[in-house]
Parts: C-alpha cells; structure tokens; sequence
C-alpha cells in the first residue's frame, strides 16, 4: 500500500494529470519531491498507525526499515526530478524519522490509546495551522509557530531546495517520542 501510494504521487506529478493548457497544478513536475514527501508523512502519520498498535516494537522497526529502503527509489527519483538536492532529502528524511519515532513510541503504550493518538495528531496536524490561519486572516496577528507546530507545514519547508532545516518540529517531535517512551 505504501509504495503504490508513493508510485501513484510520483505518477500523477510527472504526468502532470490534474494541470490543464489554462491550469498549473500544485501537483507537477517541479513540486514531485514535495509532494511525495508529504505522502510519506501521510502514510506514517495517519494510515500506517492503523495497523501498528498492538504490535511489538522491535517489528514495528524491521517494517519501518523495510518501507523505508523500498521506497528509496522513488524518492531519488522524486529528488532527482524537481531538483531537490541532497540538503532537501536530509531535511525531509529526518523530519520523518522523528514523525516515525513518535508513532512507535505511542504504539508501545497499546491499543487502547489509539485514540488518543489519532486526536493528537489531528490536532497538531490539522487544528494548529487552521487556527494560525484563522488568527492571521481576522486579526492580523502573525503566530507563524502555530502553523510550523504541524508536521506538514515542516515537510513542505524541508522539502523545497534550499529550504530550512524544521529543527523546532523536529526537536519537539523527538521530545513527544522521548516522553512517551519512558511512559510505559
């Protein structure tokens, strides 16, 4: 499932299928590593989980190393494409590494906590950057922290070329995981 997700992001973007001869999609050549980038997130943030809790931490790492290294072909190729460079790949692996730590971590606590998960992760994901949305566009108060709190809002600025390493997500990310590690 994880790499047809994958192989089907990379497809619609060097196809270019949803852009018209008066219609440039987000979704193109140009923004293949980004937009492949973001489907890796969304596979381990959201759907991945489904099927991680309850099972033991040591298989949950062979299946991250063995996604993680089939998918390596696409990614390159992804990189390779829009011209993303090495410093983009880094910067987007490792957000996704400490996304991927959180997820193990919180899947060691078992399945009862499930839900509690998928409620934080909305949160992060999706609440965060609405309501910095929201504060902007009523009050025009710049609160660019609670937009760069979600882990999507970090990929797509680790994932374009020459951007900058998300290190306050990532660190917080990494925190999340170390605390809920030591939980159990």
């Amino acid at each position: 499932m994880f790499l047809f997700a994958l192989g089907g992001t990379l497809g619609l973007c060097l196809t270019e299928a949803l852009s018209r001869p008066d219609y440039h999609s987000f979704v193109n050549i140009d923004n293949a590593f980004r937009c492949l980038a973001g489907a890796e997130l969304f596979f381990f943030v959201f759907l991945w989980p489904q099927f991680a809790f309850g099972r033991a931490a040591s298989r949950l790492w062979l299946e991250v190393v063995l996604l993680w290294g089939l998918s390596v072909p696409l990614v390159l190729t992804a990189a390779s494409v829009a011209d993303a460079g090495w410093g983009s790949l880094a910067r987007s692996q490792a957000l996704l590494a400490c996304a991927v730590l959180v997820v193990i971590a919180f899947a060691r606590l078992g399945v009862e906590r499930a839900r509690w998960y998928y409620l934080g992760a909305t949160l992060l994901c999706g609440a965060l950057p609405l309501m910095w949305y929201l504060v902007y566009d009523v009050l025009d108060v710049k609160l660019s922290w609670l937009a760069y709190a979600s882990p999507f809002w970090a990929m797509d600025l680790a994932a374009v070329p020459g951007g900058a390493w998300p290190l306050p997500t990532m660190i917080g990310l990494a925190g999340l995981s170390a605390a809920l590690w030591a939980a159990k």
